[in-house]
């Protein structure tokens, strides 16, 4: 094969896919694509983010006996909500 013989098939190719591209145009008809919104889960349920330095501080309160365990208790429940304070630096969330 030469050189103009490919391009002679090239173009006639050419010109045959144009005539056969006039016949089949359609107008394009714009349909609207609809994306389906991802399930949430947690927009019928309740939650509370407590820290654990809130939940600790409220523990205290029942540590204020003269008993030596809740005085053991009222230690524990204290220093737990002193690390907290320390490790969250009193977070609103």
């Amino acid at each position: 094969m030469t050189a103009a013989s490919i391009q002679e098939n090239t173009k006639t190719a050419a010109s045959a896919a144009q005539e056969g591209s006039d016949d089949d145009q359609q107008p394009a008809e714009h349909t609207a694509l609809t994306i389906p919104e991802p399930a949430n889960p947690y927009t019928k349920t309740l939650s509370l983010h407590l820290h654990h330095w809130q939940i600790f501080y409220v523990l205290a309160f029942f540590t204020r006996f003269s008993h030596p365990v809740s005085q053991v208790g009222a230690g524990i429940v204290l220093a737990c909500y002193m690390e907290g304070i320390c490790a969250c630096k009193l977070s609103r969330t």
